[in-house]
């Protein structure tokens, strides 16, 4: 893999983060937690990725 295409991908989650934390996503942080707490979600992103499943889980597991 290519730094520039983890960089990116980085870079791509971290914004889905800022944009999940501040209300800017048509999905809200409570309704992550209402909807997912307890569940196995899974994603396609290679795991040597950060991946957006993982801040979903951290989310809906706090």
């Amino acid at each position: 893999m290519f730094g520039g295409q983890f960089t990116a991908h980085t870079a791509a989650v971290e914004r889905f983060r800022a944009d999940l934390m501040s209300g800017g996503l048509p999905i809200t942080v409570e309704e992550i937690r209402q909807l997912l707490t307890g569940r196995d979600v899974g994603c396609s992103c290679s795991l040597d990725l950060p991946r957006h499943v993982d801040v979903v889980l951290e989310v809906a597991n706090s």
